[in-house]
């Protein structure tokens, strides 16, 4: 399944792939033969379903790189690697990427075990290529996210009820209903209000 918003397609699960003058795939997972080749490979951790050696391989060419943690790097093979931690900004073949903490407090593996624990050093990204910027991480309740958009803003959200969005010092109406996905969100930026 592909859902796509301006070069950015939804693959499942967790994956995305980013099209433009660099083709850049977030946690590739279970993708079709003949998918297009990645410049960069980000990575957010190595849980089984975000960190696919089969999917790295599918997708390599001889110039991709693939950024992630620690974690992911030392296990990936045969294709160029840069680590990041939270905090850290790389540039790859022309694409900008901050590592942000990406980490959860109510998804258990069980009693007392989160699967993504904030000690282990998971990351979410911060994606600026081709004039756009991406923003692709877990967002913690009471969490705040800032960005600036001159145009417009777009918001893809899984859990469109739980999210409030301010615009320009002003609450927007919810999104959406708790658990709701909510695609093509289009928000205008201060240069389309006047």
């Amino acid at each position: 399944m592909t859902a796509t918003t301006d070069g950015i397609h939804w693959l499942g699960h967790d994956s995305f792939r980013i099209d433009g003058p660099v083709t850049v795939y977030v946690d590739p997972w279970q993708l079709p033969k003949g998918s297009p080749p990645a410049d960069v490979i980000l990575v957010t951790h190595d849980h089984f379903d975000h960190l696919s050696a089969d999917d790295i391989k599918l997708l390599a060419k001889a110039d991709t790189v693939v950024v992630g943690p620690e974690s992911v790097t030392s296990q990936v093979t045969g294709v160029k690697t840069v680590t990041v931690k939270v905090g850290d900004t790389v540039t790859v073949q022309g694409v900008t990427v901050t590592a942000v903490a990406a980490y959860n407090t109510n998804k258990f593996r069980e009693p007392g075990k989160v699967f993504h624990p904030q000690e282990s050093g998971y990351v979410g990204y911060v994606i600026e290529a081709d004039g756009r910027t991406v923003f692709v991480a877990l967002a913690r309740r009471g969490e705040r996210k800032s960005f600036s958009a001159r145009d417009e803003f777009r918001l893809t959200l899984g859990n469109a009820g739980a999210v409030r969005v301010t615009v320009d010092g002003r609450a927007l109406e919810p999104l959406g209903r708790a658990g709701q996905v909510v695609k093509d969100l289009r928000l205008p930026g201060p240069a389309a209000r006047g």
